[in-house]
């Protein structure tokens, strides 16, 4: 699915509606019968041509454009390195290299792809959105959301939104009441724990709950992807599909293991509600807004942002001045989580799982990088 251009953070019925109105179509394709080739004026995006069922001519098919996460799949189930020498032929305008390189190695692969296919936001056009192999086991998010949400205890905890990208779904939420008190930079700060749900239904992971904190002054969030509350713990590969080429209708999955995955969904949703480990969250809290930047402020920013991989021009994005009033570890990891939200919605999520790895440094870390932008 194309990324939403609206980068907020939708309601939980807006996530609902996006589930209701999927058009999601899988189909199995022998790798001869695809191809793939670079289109746009500098190369910049893949469209692939399949064929949907045996009689199909490869010349015939219609041209489906590919998101860039299954450009980057395709590439790598292919000959080892052809991901990164793909994109030196993509740099260089070698597309016709490119396409006699695919339909060499396609001609040569006697695999059978499962290509999952989306109709985009407008359902204008139908888009790749991942190619993987024909023993993948699809857990989509109408099964783990449609078995998680009713579960979710409206009066502790209020939904605040989620989205949906080419990779995943996510959805969050905190706790109503306050889960901790902070002063910090002369003003009384106010944060609410709760989980962060995700889903990927292109191979990028099982379903997982991890804990999430909001901070009522600034509305910036933070994932805590290491303090992972649950995972759902299926395997996505299975027997392969007995269809060989054409359309795959209906679940693959067999209804008795959905059901038992259903069942994971509904323990794993109950063990986040338990928000297991909350107490090292809020001493971490606590112990950040003590922690202060004692080098020099910009030749700081600079080397924690390259510790934990911010961009050159994320390191120069960054709102500090907004945070001039706290320069402590709080203030940093408040300063990066505001930058998310000016980002895509999967780069968002990954600076807020940033947010996240700043407030959990300990002293030494912290000391450490404080050394070195002093050196």
């Amino acid at each position: 699915m194309t990324p939403l251009k609206v980068e907020r953070e939708l309601t939980l019925s807006e996530l609902g509606a996006l589930f209701d109105s999927d058009q999601k179509q899988d189909f199995a394709v022998p790798a001869s019968a695809l191809t793939t080739r670079f289109v746009g004026e500098k190369n910049e995006g893949t469209e692939m041509r399949f064929t949907q069922d045996s009689n199909q001519h490869l010349v015939s098919a219609v041209p489906v454009s590919m998101t860039e996460y299954a450009t980057k799949q395709f590439h790598g189930r292919l000959a080892s390195g052809f991901t990164s020498y793909a994109e030196e032929l993509r740099q260089k305008g070698m597309g016709m290299t490119y396409e006699n390189n695919i339909r060499d190695l396609m001609l040569h692969d006697n695999r059978t792809f499962r290509v999952r296919t989306l109709l985009n936001d407008q359902h204008e056009e139908r888009k790749v959105r991942a190619v993987v192999s024909d023993k993948f086991k699809p857990i989509d998010d109408d099964v783990v959301f449609g078995a998680a949400l009713p579960l979710i205890d409206p009066e502790r905890f209020q939904g605040i939104g989620g989205n949906k990208t080419d990779i995943r779904t996510v959805a969050k939420f905190v706790e109503r009441n306050t889960s901790l008190t902070i002063q910090s930079g002369g003003r009384t700060r106010e944060f609410h724990l709760g989980f962060i749900l995700n889903n990927s239904e292109v191979g990028a992971g099982s379903a997982s709950f991890s804990m999430f904190m909001t901070d009522n002054y600034c509305t910036n969030g933070c994932i805590f992807s290491k303090q992972v509350l649950a995972n759902i713990a299926y395997r996505h590969v299975g027997s392969r599909i007995d269809i060989r080429h054409g359309l795959i209708e209906g679940s693959t999955v067999e209804r008795a293991e959905l059901a038992s995955i259903r069942n994971l969904i509904v323990q794993a949703t109950q063990a986040a509600m338990s928000m297991e480990g909350q107490d090292k969250i809020k001493y971490a809290l606590a112990q950040s807004a003590e922690r202060n930047i004692t080098s020099d402020p910009v030749k700081f920013f600079d080397t924690l942002g390259k510790d934990v991989k911010l961009t050159k021009d994320e390191i120069k994005e960054l709102p500090v001045q907004a945070y001039s009033d706290e320069m402590t570890q709080l203030g940093m990891q408040a300063a990066i989580t505001a930058l998310a939200q000016t980002k895509p919605y999967e780069r968002r999520l990954e600076l807020e799982q940033i947010g996240g790895n700043v407030l959990m440094m300990n002293d030494r870390k912290w000391n450490a990088i404080n050394a070195l932008a002093a050196a």
